[in-house]
Protein backbone atom coordinates (compact mmCIF):
# COMPACT_ATOMS: atom_id res chain seq x y z
CA UNK A 1 0.00 0.00 0.00
CA UNK A 2 1.30 3.37 -1.16
CA UNK A 3 2.02 5.52 2.23
CA UNK A 4 1.19 9.60 2.02
CA UNK A 5 1.23 12.19 4.05
CA UNK A 6 -1.69 14.36 2.93
CA UNK A 7 -1.66 18.39 4.93
CA UNK A 8 -4.24 20.26 4.84
CA UNK A 9 -4.54 24.11 6.17
CA UNK A 10 -7.06 26.15 7.26
CA UNK A 11 -6.33 29.43 8.50
CA UNK A 12 -8.58 30.37 11.59
CA UNK A 13 -7.55 33.85 10.47
CA UNK A 14 -10.82 36.15 11.99
CA UNK A 15 -12.25 33.95 13.74
CA UNK A 16 -13.95 34.95 16.97
CA UNK A 17 -11.56 33.11 19.11
CA UNK A 18 -9.52 35.46 21.27
CA UNK A 19 -6.79 35.19 23.74
CA UNK A 20 -8.43 35.95 27.61
CA UNK A 21 -8.42 39.59 28.20
CA UNK A 22 -7.31 40.47 24.70
CA UNK A 23 -9.46 41.44 21.46
CA UNK A 24 -7.68 40.73 18.69
CA UNK A 25 -8.55 37.55 17.48
CA UNK A 26 -6.40 34.22 17.02
CA UNK A 27 -4.79 32.98 13.96
CA UNK A 28 -3.68 29.15 13.93
CA UNK A 29 -3.08 27.09 10.79
CA UNK A 30 -4.59 23.57 11.39
CA UNK A 31 -2.52 20.97 9.57
CA UNK A 32 -3.66 17.34 9.44
CA UNK A 33 -1.37 14.42 8.18
CA UNK A 34 -3.07 11.09 7.27
CA UNK A 35 -0.40 8.14 7.14
CA UNK A 36 -2.01 6.42 3.97
CA UNK A 37 -4.80 7.66 0.71
CA UNK A 38 -5.18 3.94 0.39
CA UNK A 39 -7.70 2.63 2.75
CA UNK A 40 -10.03 -0.64 3.09
CA UNK A 41 -13.76 0.00 4.53
CA UNK A 42 -13.75 -0.69 8.57
CA UNK A 43 -9.76 -0.33 8.54
CA UNK A 44 -8.60 2.10 10.60
CA UNK A 45 -6.03 4.68 9.39
CA UNK A 46 -4.52 7.31 11.30
CA UNK A 47 -4.62 10.93 11.30
CA UNK A 48 -2.15 13.42 13.52
CA UNK A 49 -3.63 16.73 14.22
CA UNK A 50 -1.56 19.60 14.63
CA UNK A 51 -2.20 23.31 15.61
CA UNK A 52 0.24 25.32 14.22
CA UNK A 53 0.79 29.83 15.48
CA UNK A 54 2.86 31.47 12.66
CA UNK A 55 2.53 34.50 14.35
CA UNK A 56 4.70 36.79 16.70
CA UNK A 57 2.94 36.37 19.64
CA UNK A 58 1.90 33.67 22.20
CA UNK A 59 -2.00 31.96 21.48
CA UNK A 60 -3.79 30.22 23.91
CA UNK A 61 -6.44 28.09 23.20
CA UNK A 62 -8.89 25.53 25.75
CA UNK A 63 -9.62 22.25 24.94
CA UNK A 64 -11.12 19.45 26.73
CA UNK A 65 -8.17 17.99 28.71
CA UNK A 66 -9.16 14.10 28.40
CA UNK A 67 -11.85 14.03 25.60
CA UNK A 68 -9.91 16.26 22.72
CA UNK A 69 -11.15 14.52 19.91
CA UNK A 70 -14.59 16.14 20.46
CA UNK A 71 -13.13 19.13 18.84
CA UNK A 72 -12.69 17.63 16.17
CA UNK A 73 -15.50 16.58 12.63
CA UNK A 74 -15.24 15.33 9.71
CA UNK A 75 -17.62 16.54 7.27
CA UNK A 76 -18.21 12.95 5.72
CA UNK A 77 -20.43 10.41 7.39
CA UNK A 78 -18.58 7.65 5.88
CA UNK A 79 -15.46 8.76 7.38
CA UNK A 80 -15.41 8.85 11.47
CA UNK A 81 -13.58 7.49 14.50
CA UNK A 82 -14.46 6.40 17.69
CA UNK A 83 -14.71 8.79 20.14
CA UNK A 84 -13.00 7.56 23.52
CA UNK A 85 -14.46 7.83 26.90
CA UNK A 86 -14.02 10.87 29.03
CA UNK A 87 -15.26 11.45 32.43
CA UNK A 88 -14.89 14.75 33.19
CA UNK A 89 -15.59 18.42 31.25
CA UNK A 90 -12.23 19.47 32.45
CA UNK A 91 -10.82 21.99 29.77
CA UNK A 92 -6.99 22.29 29.44
CA UNK A 93 -4.72 25.96 27.58
CA UNK A 94 -3.03 25.05 25.11
CA UNK A 95 -0.36 27.54 24.78
CA UNK A 96 1.56 27.90 21.47
CA UNK A 97 4.64 29.69 21.25
CA UNK A 98 5.26 32.07 18.44
CA UNK A 99 6.39 29.52 15.09
CA UNK A 100 5.43 26.56 17.16
CA UNK A 101 3.27 24.05 16.93
CA UNK A 102 0.99 22.14 19.37
CA UNK A 103 0.29 18.51 17.65
CA UNK A 104 -2.51 16.38 19.69
CA UNK A 105 -1.94 13.93 22.23
CA UNK A 106 -2.45 10.86 19.78
CA UNK A 107 -3.69 10.33 16.07
CA UNK A 108 -7.19 9.98 15.37
CA UNK A 109 -7.94 6.05 14.35
CA UNK A 110 -10.43 6.89 11.72
CA UNK A 111 -12.22 4.31 9.25
CA UNK A 112 -14.34 4.63 6.15
CA UNK A 113 -17.36 2.46 7.36
CA UNK A 114 -18.25 -0.50 5.39
CA UNK A 115 -21.66 1.31 4.30
CA UNK A 116 -19.97 2.99 1.50
CA UNK A 117 -20.16 1.22 -1.67
CA UNK A 118 -17.83 4.48 -2.71
CA UNK A 119 -13.95 3.65 -4.43
CA UNK A 120 -13.13 7.28 -4.13
CA UNK A 121 -14.07 9.09 -1.18
CA UNK A 122 -13.64 12.55 0.26
CA UNK A 123 -13.22 14.46 3.73
CA UNK A 124 -12.64 17.54 5.43
CA UNK A 125 -11.24 17.84 8.91
CA UNK A 126 -12.83 20.67 11.09
CA UNK A 127 -11.61 22.29 14.30
CA UNK A 128 -14.00 23.82 17.03
CA UNK A 129 -14.02 24.61 20.25
CA UNK A 130 -16.83 26.43 22.55
CA UNK A 131 -14.98 29.76 22.02
CA UNK A 132 -16.42 30.08 18.82
CA UNK A 133 -19.54 29.08 16.92
CA UNK A 134 -18.37 27.95 13.68
CA UNK A 135 -16.51 24.43 12.86
CA UNK A 136 -13.50 25.73 10.42
CA UNK A 137 -13.00 23.02 7.96
CA UNK A 138 -9.88 22.34 6.09
CA UNK A 139 -8.71 21.14 2.69
CA UNK A 140 -10.30 18.32 1.32
CA UNK A 141 -8.51 14.87 2.08
CA UNK A 142 -9.21 12.08 -0.92
CA UNK A 143 -9.17 8.79 -0.11
CA UNK A 144 -9.05 5.58 -2.46
CA UNK A 145 -11.32 2.59 -0.94
CA UNK A 146 -10.21 -0.42 -2.15
CA UNK A 147 -12.23 -3.93 -1.47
Amino acid sequence: MRLRNLFLFASLAGAALCNAGDVRPLTLKVVATADTDEVHPDSAFDVTLTLENPTNTVESIRIPDCGWDKVWRSSNRHVTWDAWDCDGDDQVTVEIQPHDSYVFLKPLRMFVDGISKETKLDFKMGFKTSAFGKVLWSDSIKLNVTP
